[in-house]
């Protein structure tokens, strides 16, 4: 706000998380997310849209904060490289990191597993997946095959097990039995090795793994042919991203883990020393082809990172990682209802996660979440720009509280006739009126925003320009960074 001829700017740095409802085109990037990124000094994960934010400060963040700036933009041959099942252990935790993987898949709007093809769509996919985890070894050239897009070809035509499977099916069949194909010969194939590898390996959570890719195959293959088609189409439908041949080698390998961004080990196994910046970079004309691809790293950020926690000396709750990190989510309804975001907002604060969230209006969010939901609860400090709908005005308009008037009442009497009226009676009350009525919400004038903290009177203030202000503008004219973070 103006303090005279000073400018004072607020910002925020505790646990607490944030809502901004903020209608399109009302100066959300130039005011908030842009400003943010030029100031908050921790780790930050951005959704950034347009791959605007990367280009005005990832520099900044690389050069004068000294973090390690990384652009996951899944359509760029230049991209860095992210792969979801790189981030899977292979220990106890083996079929449940499978299993949340594989929902993220084929529940890509967060609507839940309600219909028969997701729930046995599902099934298939966790099988496959822990086939491709357990068949092929991670180190040397066959670690290259552990990713998605193994996964869909193995679905669609056998892929690299293709020409071994039939041949397994040409020897097991018997003389007066109808040759096994395409889908059936794979399944069979797989099965076969399952139970094959289950028996002779001593590894326990291998053991474990393999028993589940049995079960899975065998229960596709127990099904009758025009339901297992069902069952492998729907499946397909939710891995056609990975048809994409820039899409599937930049999802082949990482070249980064999600617990290198708050600190922690990275792919060669060392702890990541450097702060770091990581831009998920969406073109408008993908948005809706790689949402899913979006939610499985989201959700598996809000996952890894929150999986365990250290304690002092004293008993208190710490987190494991030196760094704290920013979940900046621009449109954050349009990746559709993540579950574990809305339920884990109550506690993330302690493992170091902050949350921005932000949202057109209050309709947008119930679209998503239902008018149940618990991520405005959540978020104890909320900025407002002038809203278009009036659901939003109105919870604006009770958020902002009463005030107490005064109003005065006179009343005069006397002779009509005479030039003044000889009786004055004055009546004055102290009324209630809200502070901001829903009208006064969507008449704000477009360069002033409310903020919203829990436990003070709310805040009526100026928004920021961040070209309008000399410090930040300078900020910006180091552009993008020197690399996408892409190894060789």
């Amino acid at each position: 706000w103006n303090d005279g001829p000073q400018v004072r700017y607020l910002r925020h740095k505790g646990p607490e998380h944030m809502m901004v409802f903020a209608p399109t085109r009302s100066g959300k990037g130039v005011g908030i997310v842009i400003p943010t990124l030029l100031h908050w000094d921790q780790s930050v994960l951005v959704h950034d849209i347009k791959g605007e934010n990367w280009a005005l400060t990832s520099g900044f963040r690389e050069k004068v904060l000294g973090q390690r700036a990384i652009k996951f933009d899944p359509t760029s041959p230049d991209s860095a490289r992210f792969n979801p099942l790189q981030e899977i252990r292979m220990d106890g935790n083996l079929v449940k990191d499978v299993q949340n993987i594989a929902t993220m898949i084929v529940d890509p709007d967060g609507k839940g597993l309600n219909d028969h093809w997701a729930k046995t769509g599902f099934d298939l996919m966790t099988g496959v997946v822990l086939f491709v985890l357990l068949y092929w070894d991670g180190k040397g050239p066959d670690a290259r095959l552990r990713c998605l897009h193994t996964v869909q070809a193995i679905l669609s035509d056998g892929g690299p097990i293709r020409d071994i499977a039939r041949e397994a099916a040409e020897r097991n069949q018997a003389e007066d039995a109808e040759p096994m194909e395409g889908s059936q010969a794979v399944m069979t194939y797989i099965r076969d090795v399952a139970l094959e590898k289950g028996a002779q390996t001593d590894d326990p959570h291998a053991r474990t793994g393999w028993a589940a890719v049995a079960q899975a195959s065998q229960s596709f293959l127990n099904k009758a042919p025009n339901e297992a088609s069902g069952v492998l189409s729907t499946a397909l439908s939710f891995l056609s991203l990975y048809r994409d041949p820039i899409v599937a080698d930049n999802t082949r390998v990482s070249d980064f883990t999600l617990e290198s961004i708050m600190g922690g080990a990275d792919v060669d196994g060392k702890r990541e020393p450097r702060k770091t910046a990581l831009y998920l970079v969406v073109p408008p004309s993908d948005k809706d082809r790689l949402k899913p691809l979006l939610r499985l790293v989201i959700n598996q950020v809000v996952r890894r990172l929150t999986e365990g926690m250290d304690f002092d000396a004293g008993g208190a709750s710490k987190s494991r990682y030196p760094h704290r990190l920013l979940l900046l989510l621009d449109e954050f309804p349009s990746l559709g209802k993540l579950d574990i975001f809305q339920e884990a907002l109550a506690f993330i604060a302690g493992y170091g996660l902050k949350a921005l969230l932000i949202v057109q209006d209050l309709s947008q969010l119930f679209a998503a979440y239902g008018k149940d939901e618990s991520i405005i609860s959540n978020c104890h400090i909320r900025v407002a720009y002038a809203p278009n709908k009036i659901e939003t005005a109105e919870l604006l308009s009770k958020m902002a509280g009463q005030a107490t008037v005064s109003h005065t009442q006179r009343q005069y009497s006397g002779n009509r006739l005479a030039v003044v009226l000889q009786n004055v009676n004055t009546n004055e009350q102290i009324v209630q009126r809200p502070l901001l009525t829903p009208d006064e919400c969507m008449r704000l004038p477009p360069d002033d925003e409310l903020v919203f903290v829990a436990g003070h009177a709310p805040v009526y203030c100026q928004k920021i320009k961040y070209y309008q202000d000399a410090a930040l503008a300078e900020r910006i004219k180091l552009g993008a960074a020197a690399s996408t973070g892409r190894l060789a």
